[in-house]
């Protein structure tokens, strides 16, 4: 109370001083609401602190106004944002501070005539700071304004306000996405109406969505594929079976792992046959989405277990990660077989599976010891290091034994190993 009666009647540099002074006792809450008692005078008072040279004042300045500012203060915080360039440096954390500053005080402030002369005026700089201010405003008005200037605006700043729009999912901005699919070239601002579109669940636009599925560039029909995946349905799945038998297999592709995706039993039959795709990329997806749909793993099981025997090692390789993380012991066996695969890559993925299972038994130390030896010294090295973590008698005494292999790398990862007995019987 002391330093606030001295405040009117010193000069403006001890003026900041004693509102520096203030803030550092009261903290930001109690700071923002001491302000407002007297709100006309110390409005002036932030807003010539605006221009201080000092970092330290003009931030105080800003939390300041966030609660007591008005369009006046708009117009300075944005003369500053504009100054300091603050899109263009945000590759720090101090700047990252700052520009949240920024936006943090005119979000509060609200919309108000300069915010919006800021988003319609031609300057970027201006522009981007009033666009990211509407968006943290999140309203149905805020969402108007960036709708009525968006096709004014250069690319850049169309990305910028659709994404803003995309963000703040507002039911009314569906007309506005839907015009954009229809007239938009750029493949961000598209992405920005897909993402929207899945956002709302939008089941009238299933039908707008599905041609984005073969748009010219990647990123744009894994967007689309992402957002019908998000909106389901029957409709939406039965689009994906007519997919499946096209004959295109990009389009089989997004049907298998669209199923997958949406749980949908119903067409387990069509994942089925995908298992024998000539296409191996369709044959990895199909496992996937069997594991993600099937709920009877005692069904499932012998159906992806066959492609144990795949001709292409990233097939093997895939299910054999999948199997890892499957909660089921029913996997065991498999993974024991896997460890005679004929590709080292697949051998390696069984260990780590095996290790992620966490069981130990004979069978499988008995095969992770046969392995110690083996020609490539990474298979190897897997094999004992899951001795380490798969810890039995058997596997203690294989590590032993192993010591006398004239190999550094070898002795190094059985020393770590049989470290990790010792840690163990320490804990017990």
């Amino acid at each position: 109370p002391l330093l606030a009666k001295k405040l009117f009647q010193v000069p403006f540099a001890l003026q900041l001083k004693i509102l520096k002074a203030l803030y550092q006792l009261l903290g930001r809450t109690s700071f923002q609401l001491f302000l407002e008692k007297d709100k006309g005078k110390y409005l002036e008072l932030l807003l010539l602190a605006l221009e201080d040279e000092e970092e330290e004042v003009r931030e105080l300045a800003i939390i300041g106004l966030a609660k007591i500012g008005d369009a006046r203060a708009t117009a300075k915080l944005l003369d500053l944002a504009e100054e300091l360039d603050l899109e263009h440096q945000v590759d720090t954390v101090h700047n990252e501070d700052l520009a949240h500053l920024f936006a943090d005080a005119l979000v509060h402030i609200g919309i108000n005539e300069e915010l919006l002369k800021g988003l319609e005026v031609d300057s970027p700089s201006r522009n981007l700071v009033a666009i990211r201010t509407l968006k943290g405003i999140g309203s149905i008005e805020a969402g108007e304004r960036l709708k009525e200037v968006f096709w004014h605006k250069d690319r850049d700043l169309q990305r910028e306000i659709a994404r803003a729009l995309e963000e703040m999912a507002l039911i009314e901005s569906r007309e506005f996405f839907l015009e954009v699919l229809e007239k938009h070239k750029d493949g961000d601002v598209l992405k920005s109406a897909l993402i929207y579109l899945g956002r709302i669940r939008d089941k009238n636009a299933i039908e707008v969505l599905f041609p984005f599925l073969d748009h010219q560039w990647d990123d744009v029909k894994e967007t689309a594929l992402e957002s019908l995946i998000k909106i389901g349905g029957d409709e939406v799945l039965e689009r994906f079976a007519r997919f499946f038998e096209d004959g295109n297999s990009l389009h089989r592709l997004m049907a298998v792992y669209a199923f997958g995706q949406l749980k949908a039993s119903a067409y387990q039959d069509l994942i089925k046959a995908a298992l024998e795709d000539e296409d191996v990329n369709i044959r990895k997806i199909a496992l996937e989405s069997m594991a993600k749909m099937c709920s009877n793993h005692k069904e499932a099981l012998p159906v992806v277990a066959a492609k144990l025997e795949d001709e292409a090692p990233e097939v093997r390789m895939t299910l054999v990660e999948l199997m890892g993380n499957c909660e089921h012991d029913e996997v065991l066996p498999y993974l024991l077989k896997a460890l005679d695969d004929s590709d080292d890559w697949v051998k390696i993925r069984a260990i780590e599976a095996l290790v992620k299972k966490g069981r130990v038994t004979l069978e499988i130390t008995k095969k992770l010891t046969a392995l110690i030896e083996y020609s490539n010294k990474i298979v190897a090295v897997k094999a004992i290091e899951a001795l380490g973590k798969l810890q039995s008698e058997e596997g203690f005494h294989a590590l032993l034994e192993a010591l006398e292999i004239p190999d550094f790398e070898i002795q190094e990862a059985v020393e770590k190993s049989l470290d990790q007995y010792q840690q163990q019987y320490e804990v017990k």
